[in-house]
This record gives structure tokens, C-alpha cells and sequence, in this order.
């Protein structure tokens, strides 16, 4: 069922990068950067933090 969906949405996306191609716009796909983890406090340190 996921993939169905995963796939469907991937469709519904390359349309819109079509779209904007076609008139005249610029897709510009860029890495996703993962949000920091809630362990890896720069001011407390990974260790206390954690507990």
C-alpha cells in the first residue's frame, strides 16, 4: 500500500517538474539535510544529554 503511494505522489511530482519546465521555469532538486538528532547537543555534550 505504501508504494503504491510512494509511487503515485513520485507521478503527481514529475508532472509538476514537467509543468514548470514547459513553461519556462527552472527545477532545481537539492539534497535533504536531516534535522539534528536530539542526542547531538553542542552545548551538554552527546553523553549528558542523552541521559
Amino acid at each position: 500500500m505504501r508504494l503504491k503511494q510512494s509511487v503515485e505522489e513520485r507521478e503527481h511530482v514529475e508532472l509538476l517538474m514537467e509543468y514548470q519546465n514547459k513553461r519556462g521555469g527552472r527545477v532545481k532538486l537539492q539534497p535533504m539535510v536531516l534535522p539534528q538528532s536530539e542526542f547531538d547537543h553542542p552545548e551538554k555534550g552527546d553523553d549528558l544529554y542523552a541521559i
